[in-house]
């Protein structure tokens, strides 16, 4: 949820538990670093586990994790209460239900609180038809039933606003006023990208989950780290948010009861009959035989 500009103005006196919970947050790390390192010398480490190394402000802009335990932030409409702080939101939180941690954070000169409540049951997985899921470059995504999810090229639209800015920081002294103020319009326009291209997630996948008596979602794995590294398809891959998409996919068909299966992407499914589930070439020899 993003909050209202007035919680930005000023020097804010914030509360103990920014530095409790990240002394606790690091605690919880070396927990796991260690137990990772007695796991590997017993033989039994399922993945790797890092030392956790320390965040750079420039990078991870600022945050804290602003609650003092389970149900200690009071939530009412658009109203959230933060210790030394208490601001508004721009809108009510779509849930309701017991909090169990809050985060401020900064992104793109605006300020957001991210609530995270206590999950329900999942409801169980009601029958329905089955629905495939061809991911795309052009495209994004197309649905079995023949239709199309375009990709809204968030990053293409701005590319060169970008550019320019770029280039324009580049001739400005480093920290002063000038670039400071071009580094802002940067990060601005980096933060309407982004959600530009999170809201088409969003709305894409639940019309998708959403569809009257579906079922069943399959869905192709792909390597993505692997389209990545080409040069010619990255940055259009990275515009399409695949990745991002089909996370949002596979909890919104948990919320849903519908299943989500991901097919092995060296399954040869343009090869089979979508009837008789026989390979062509075997179909085709029987045909002619009989």
């Amino acid at each position: 949820m993003r909050l209202r500009k007035s919680f930005t103005r000023g020097w804010v006196k914030f509360s103990q538990n920014a530095g409790k919970n990240a002394i606790m947050d690091f605690g919880s790390a070396v927990g796991n670093w260690v137990a990772y390192r007695m796991a590997r010398k017993q033989g039994k480490a399922d993945r790797k586990v890092g030392f956790p190394k320390p965040r750079k402000l420039k990078r991870g802009g600022y945050h804290y994790q602003a609650d003092n335990g389970v149900d200690t932030v009071r939530v009412e409409g658009r109203r959230v209460k933060l210790p030394n702080i208490g601001c508004r939101m721009r809108e009510a939180p779509r849930f309701a239900g017991l909090v169990r941690s809050v985060r401020v954070s900064e992104k793109a000169d605006s300020w957001f609180v991210s609530l995270t409540y206590a999950a329900a049951d999942d409801p169980p997985i009601s029958p329905g038809y089955n629905l495939g899921l061809d991911t795309e470059l052009k495209t994004l995504a197309k649905v079995s039933d023949v239709d199309e999810i375009i990709s809204p090229k968030a990053l293409l639209a701005g590319l060169s606003k970008l550019r320019h800015l770029n280039r324009k920081l580049a001739r400005q002294q480093y920290k002063r006023a000038r670039w400071e103020r071009t580094r802002r319009k940067m990060a601005r326009l980096y933060g309407r990208i982004a959600n530009v291209r999170i809201d088409h997630a969003h709305k894409s996948t639940t019309e998708i989950v959403n569809r009257p008596g579906l079922g069943k979602i399959l869905v192709e794995t792909l390597n993505i780290s692997g389209m990545m590294r080409n040069r010619k398809v990255s940055r259009t891959f990275a515009d399409a948010g695949v990745g991002e998409s089909l996370r949002m996919l596979e909890y919104k068909c948990a919320r849903a009861g519908v299943e989500f299966e991901k097919i092995d992407r060296w399954y040869p499914s343009s090869q089979i009959c979508h009837s008789c589930g026989w390979p062509r070439e075997i179909g085709s020899a029987l045909a002619v035989g009989l």
